[in-house]
């Protein structure tokens, strides 16, 4: 009995955030994803059972007050979409809170690795003010 999974397309966004949104804890900032794909009309994917999630992934969630402008985060979609790079990006950028930013959207294969997997280090800049 083979499984198929309900995951029809992988989008891995790599993405930013300044402002006062970098004071978002990192469950807030998943939230603030969930709303912008929903606004975005985008078909996510959620888990099964009773408190349904969206399956979405941060790969390295950063500490509360820190800004960024590379984090990794991967949409899984229910159903796939034909998108091309701009146009997806403006689409989500148009409903995405004051902060956000879009660097790339790519479409990963759907058996590929976790992002927390792939992950191997981090750069980290620091500014004093």
């Amino acid at each position: 009995m083979s499984h198929i999974s309900p995951v029809a397309q992988r989008l891995r966004v790599t993405f930013g955030k300044s402002g006062p949104l970098r004071y978002t804890s990192n469950l807030d900032m998943a939230k603030i994803w969930e709303r912008v794909l929903r606004r975005a009309d985008l078909p996510i994917l959620y888990t099964k059972g009773f408190n349904t999630r969206p399956r979405i992934s941060l790969a390295m969630p950063l500490p509360l007050g820190i800004s960024s402008d590379c984090e990794i985060l991967e949409i899984s979609l229910r159903e796939r979409i034909e998108f091309r790079q701009g146009e997806l990006r403006e689409r989500l950028l148009s409903v995405s809170p004051q902060g956000l930013t879009i660097a790339a959207i790519v479409e990963v294969d759907t058996r590929a690795s976790t992002l927390h997997s792939l992950v191997n280090s981090a750069d980290y800049r620091i500014q004093f003010l």
